[in-house]
């Protein structure tokens, strides 16, 4: 392991749970798809079901509508991804916690929640100086910081002993792949050396030919939009605006074609420590739903709004709401827009379809409601 000092770097039936708010149904504006009493307040309350199972559905918490992509939008929703607009912070009003014990899901809680019920946990969410509203950031696959390297106190530590699966941007082919080296002469001049075995398509099994590329970028050049790409397929550094591209080095990330990274179908799995990549001969032996892409996240996909499977059954792959109560500022350049509290309180049509997420949401006021 080497290291380099430099300045810091900136581096289901029961999964409905009665929790439909709705179901599939119309957007409402009066309260009365999200259950509970909402006295009168009844007309603050909004909820909309998105179709996010097969593509993104955009939300505009003003109007209340499902807008387009290039349109004015607040949410992001494709699938159980949640996605802040441009712009558009996060802050968390309500934990939950009673829904955990430690970092665990509690069965029981999850089970018997009722969306009804939880109405009260949105209604008393308060405007409070203590909450630290966050933008959502890029959030690479592979991980920077404490993954492919470790940076504490000015220093920079290559985690040479860290190995990562990562398919291809065709999705068919595949590379064993660590990083053996990292050189920052300045926090504008890096370079770093890919070492991978590849898998071909159609091949069952990594090569045994051990292949490297050595690959330079500037945090500058990063900054500003720039990337260094290669293709492992070829084994060879590669312009990023050709599509066949794989993985590249972008400032002190490294990033996938695929998922937020590029168009392409690249996803990675790991981390695997040096003493077990032995145990991946082959790319089959990494469990296929556990590779991940590229995406653009922050807090309410690091204090997620949902628990998988919390039942333990074999069968169960349902996602169960926790019904978290997120503050969203849609303008945190103006101090006068407008706030919204919201929870998301399902992910099922009323015929059991996952991806359609159902989230009420209300104005933030100095009321509490």
């Amino acid at each position: 392991m080497k290291k380099y000092f430099f300045l810091p770097l900136l581096v289901c039936s029961a999964l409905l749970l009665g929790a439909c708010a709705g179901g599939d149904s119309e957007d409402s504006d009066d309260g009365a798809n999200a259950g509970g009493d909402t006295g009168v307040y009844q007309t603050t309350l909004k909820s909309k079901t998105l179709d996010a199972s097969e593509g993104a559905a955009y939300l505009n918490l003003n109007s209340g509508e499902q807008v387009s992509a290039d349109e004015t939008w607040h949410l992001k929703i494709d699938r159980f991804n949640i996605e802040l607009g441009s712009g558009v912070v996060a802050a968390l009003g309500d934990a939950q916690d009673d829904y955990y014990n430690g970092e665990d899901a509690d069965a029981v809680v999850f089970q018997q929640a009722d969306a009804d019920q939880e109405l009260e946990s949105l209604w008393a969410v308060m405007p409070s100086s203590d909450m630290a509203y966050v933008a959502d950031s890029y959030q690479p696959a592979i991980l920077g910081n404490g993954g492919w390297y470790d940076y504490a106190n000015g220093s920079v530590t290559v985690n040479d002993d860290t190995y990562w699966i990562v398919s291809s941007s065709s999705g068919e082919s595949y590379a064993q792949l660590r990083v053996s080296a990292l050189e920052a002469k300045s926090r504008d001049d890096i370079s770093a050396t890919f070492e991978f075995k590849a898998q071909a398509a159609g091949e069952s099994a990594f090569s045994t030919e051990l292949s490297s590329i050595f690959t330079t970028g500037t945090v500058a050049a990063a900054e500003a939009g720039g990337r260094v790409c290669f293709d492992f397929d070829s084994g060879a550094e590669l312009a990023c605006d050709n599509a066949d591209w794989d993985i590249g080095l972008e400032g002190f990330d490294i990033v996938l074609n695929g998922g937020a990274g590029g168009s392409g179908s690249a996803a990675a799995f790991g981390p695997i420590a040096a003493m077990d990549i032995a145990d991946y001969s082959s790319a089959s032996a990494a469990p296929a739903r556990a590779f991940a892409r590229d995406s653009i996240g922050g807090l309410i996909s690091e204090q997620s709004w949902y628990a998988y499977a919390v039942t333990g059954e074999p069968n169960d792959h349902g996602l169960y709401p926790n019904y978290r109560v997120y503050v969203i500022d849609t303008d945190s350049s103006a101090e006068a827009d407008t706030k919204f509290k919201l929870q998301v309180v399902n992910y099922y049509s009323e015929s059991g379809a996952s991806g359609h997420v159902t989230v009420r949401w209300a104005e933030l006021d100095d009321a509490g409601q």
